[in-house]
């Protein structure tokens, strides 16, 4: 989206922009952050190389990650690496919320995600569609859809990652 936007809005100021958020990338690297740090410690202070991989309070503390109001705001830091990298996450969260905002819709992959989104990141719910893989298919899909041939004025744009 950060790659192709402005040009498509210059191109086609009326085009509807989607942005397909698979995943809340900022909330999802935060989490591997957590884990890597976790696991990170508990190898420095394991004895004869064992430790434990998951604990209930690192559960917790996963599951609970908002890129918002976390611990991984870019404050000054001791150690330059941990800096470097919360300063990374950081900037992931503001990138991924600025292309959100640039987006007429958003296709989001569960309602947790829409949750946070439109309570704690304030989103517009009228900006938010649901598009889960894990859901039904709805009944009477083929009912009126168009074939190939007949769909027109439809262009995605992206690296296809």
């Amino acid at each position: 989206e950060e790659a192709y936007s402005f040009r498509i809005r210059e191109e086609c100021p009326n085009a509807l922009r989607v942005l397909d958020m698979q995943d809340v990338q900022s909330l999802r690297v935060g989490r591997q952050y957590l884990v890597d740090q976790h696991d990170k410690s508990n190898i420095e202070s394991s004895v004869d190389g064992k430790y434990s991989l998951m604990t209930p309070q690192l559960m917790d503390t996963v599951m609970n990650f908002d890129p918002s109001t976390s611990m991984l705001h870019p404050q000054k830091n001791k150690n330059k690496k941990e800096h470097q990298s919360r300063l990374k996450l950081h900037d992931t969260f503001l990138r991924e919320l600025a292309s959100v905002h640039r987006s007429d819709l958003v296709l989001v992959c569960s309602s947790e995600e829409m949750e946070m989104l439109e309570r704690k990141w304030q989103i517009p719910r009228w900006k938010l569609v649901p598009a889960s893989f894990f859901c039904s298919e709805p009944k009477n899909w083929d009912a009126g859809t168009p074939s190939f041939d007949e769909r027109t004025d439809f262009v995605t744009v992206g690296g296809f990652k």
